[in-house]
């Protein structure tokens, strides 16, 4: 073998093999973002285009109770109101599970070097962002019906009341999408080098 074509095929492995390892980094650290920001709020009930009342993405697959983001500000605007309900759903979310248990799957799978992992870490990434938009319809479905007397209460005595999801919910749903496509990317590199 010719020494000049031994230095450009030893020159490609390594890379690939950089190339690889970069794609293994970056879905991870998507993996990573995406879990982090369960620990923010996900989605927020404004009065009248006020914030008032939200909840982490951990708190609602645990199922725990909505808080008051500024109470002090809201104080004379619920003096009035009889706001009894916590949020849309007080039970543990499956979809809000599923996406996190899904997104750890994928975190561990995009960290090991087995073969079948790459192609683990990927699905259990776009299974997490579907899980996601379960938790989107699941959330604004229990909002509009189980809520439905308190909401028409609400609205006609201050304004309106209404569910939104915060960027951080739509930044994690970008996160495991991100993740999802670099696992393919690293599977693709794997399989078009062989």
């Amino acid at each position: 073998m010719d020494k000049d074509a031994y230095t450009v095929s030893s020159s490609r492995r390594a890379q690939r093999a950089s190339a690889t390892y970069m794609l293994k980094v970056s879905s991870t650290a998507a993996f990573i973002v995406g879990l982090a920001l369960f620990l923010l709020p996900f989605a927020e009930i404004r009065i009248a285009n006020f914030l008032g009342i939200n909840n982490s993405g951990l708190g609602i697959a645990s199922g725990s109770s909505w808080k008051f983001s500024k109470k002090d500000t809201f104080d004379k605007l619920l003096k009035n109101i009889d706001l009894s309900f916590d949020g849309p759903k007080k039970s543990p979310n499956v979809f809000a599970i599923m996406a996190l248990v899904f997104g750890i799957v994928g975190l561990i799978a995009s960290v090991s070097n087995a073969r079948s992992a790459r192609g683990l870490a990927a699905v259990a990434a776009v299974l997490a962002a579907c899980c996601l938009g379960g938790l989107w319809f699941d959330l604004t479905w229990d909002f509009s019906i189980d809520e439905a007397g308190k909401v028409a209460r609400v609205s006609s005595q201050h304004g309106e009341l209404s569910l939104h999801l915060t960027v951080w919910f739509y930044i994690s749903l970008f996160a495991f999408l991100t993740a999802g496509f670099l696992c393919y990317r690293r599977i693709w590199l794997h399989r078009s080098h062989r």
